[in-house]
């Protein structure tokens, strides 16, 4: 099947695909009042395209593997493409002028290069917590919120954070109880070195399972509040209107079965937040430690409203790291 220089616009699916063997080229897709190319459990060619002005999303895939390279996604209300449990390839497009730029919900494992994110109204990529360890390098990230957004969840499967060109912000769901980020027992995560990691306020990650953060003294790895421009840049996309100070976000807990944990070459800033309300996180330090299962090395852990380090019936091993400016010591 092939729709090559075809135009297809007021429907209320543009094109709805079950086939692996489609390509869609060189078309205009566009003013449908729901989703521009909806994708089920296939794998289609989809290249050259604008998909554009879709009532809900540009592209919509479920239980798919698409090829999604060089097409113009604008201006859809929802989302540019919105994913479930899918692993598309999406090279050298433009995503600009949406929603969010990119999606992905469920266990999807997107490979997200070399494409322009500018000017989308939230998010230029938002990410389940167990889609988070998606393939990003090589983008140009812009506009108002121009990184990589990790929903409050669980990592029930090891995975990775490798984007150097966007920093990743982890949320916090306002749920009862509530929740933010957990590795969960049997899962790793790791972070590459360069890699810079923000939290909202109340966000916090807690590891039950394993978390190695392995930096270098030239690539440090970072975890901060989202107010720190100093890192990554502008992340919330409000200038200089928010600074950063003690207590922004909770911090780092490693449960008392967390296993095989690593900081080498991290610095952490601006945690130990705490409160009363419905829905905090109080914590006792930037970092909590209930295991012995963990190595803190050549980092920098300061600025916390509470403890730098925290540590609770455990022998963890402490080298070579500065600890400073924190609260309580």
């Amino acid at each position: 099947n092939l729709l090559d220089n075809v135009v297809v616009k007021y429907a209320q699916t543009g094109v709805s695909v079950s086939t692996s063997a489609l390509t869609v080229s060189n078309s205009t897709i566009s003013d449908n009042s729901s989703i521009g190319i909806s994708i089920t459990s296939a794998s289609p060619t989809i290249t050259g395209n604008t998909i554009s002005s879709n009532g809900s999303y540009g592209i919509y895939m479920s239980s798919s593997s698409p090829t999604i390279t060089g097409n113009t996604i604008s201006n859809n209300t929802n989302s540019g493409i919105l994913m479930d449990s899918s692993a598309p390839t999406i090279t050298g497009n433009t995503i600009s002028n949406n929603g969010y730029g990119i999606q992905a919900s469920g266990s999807s494992n997107p490979a997200i290069a070399n494409n322009t994110i500018k000017d989308n109204t939230d998010w230029a990529i938002y990410l389940y917590a167990t889609s988070s360890g998606a393939t990003i390098n090589g983008n140009t990230i812009s506009g108002a919120k121009p990184a990589i957004y990790v929903r409050g969840g669980s990592i029930t499967s090891s995975l990775g954070w490798s984007s150097l060109n966007a920093s990743y912000v982890v949320g916090y769901k306002q749920d009862y109880p509530a929740t933010s980020l957990t590795t969960s027992q049997g899962a790793t995560l790791t972070i590459s070195p360069g890699v810079v990691a923000k939290f909202e306020q109340y966000a916090y990650l807690n590891i039950s399972g394993s978390l190695v953060a392995d930096g270098t003294p030239d690539k440090k790895i970072v975890f901060t509040s989202v107010k720190d421009d100093t890192y990554g840049g502008d992340t919330n996309g409000d200038g200089a209107v928010t600074t950063p100070a003690k207590g922004d976000w909770g911090g780092l807990t490693f449960a008392s079965g967390s296993t095989n944990n690593l900081l080498d070459n991290v610095v952490m800033k601006y945690g130990g937040f705490s409160c009363n309300c419905t829905y905090g996180y109080n914590s006792n330090g930037l970092l909590q430690v209930k295991t012995s299962s963990l190595s803190i090395t050549n980092s920098t852990i300061s600025d916390s409203n509470s403890y730098g380090i925290y540590i609770t019936s455990a022998s963890p091993t402490i080298s070579g790291n500065t600890i400073s400016n924190n609260h309580n010591g």
